[in-house]
């Protein structure tokens, strides 16, 4: 394995080669042996030796990364319901929007109308496409076609 492929590990393999990494030193192997042996950069043994030391071995267990489902949106939970209970339940012009149909501008003018929030049109996109509410293109169909073929 090169080692850059270090991270394609599973969590469980990753977390074992922190342990064995963590014991090797210990037992007063280098950081350059166990680098060679573990496939990682030396600094990456001496960082996981560090953590151990300072955190025991609970600090070696990976950890999620990344944002948390729901963290840093702009509408809260309950704006976002709100939203979109009207967009199921009421066309644009029943709530005093002048379209027919909804868009993502009538999405749009209607969270900062309900919310006080402005979104960029391509965030009220994003937003459709989260609740599953995605564009629909009329069927083209000649509606005065002879079914006959008369």
């Amino acid at each position: 394995m090169k080692k850059h492929q270090v991270k394609r590990r599973s969590d469980e393999a990753l977390t074992e080669a922190r342990k064995t990494a963590v014991r090797m030193r210990a037992e007063g192997y280098t950081a350059k042996a166990i680098a060679a042996i573990l496939e990682v950069n030396p600094n990456t043994v001496y960082r996981w030796d560090t953590q151990a030391r300072e955190g025991g071995e609970a600090a070696l267990t990976v950890q999620k990364r990344g944002r948390r489902k729901g963290e840093k949106r702009r509408l809260s939970l309950v704006q976002e319901l709100a939203v979109r209970e009207t967009i199921c339940r009421q066309t644009p012009d029943a709530v005093g929007l002048p379209f027919a149909l909804w868009t993502r501008r009538a999405v749009q003018l209607l969270i900062a109308q309900e919310t006080t929030v402005w979104l960029p049109i391509r965030t009220v996109g994003l937003y459709l496409a989260r609740w599953g509410l995605t564009p629909q293109k009329p069927l083209k169909k000649a509606y005065e076609q002879d079914p006959l073929g008369r």
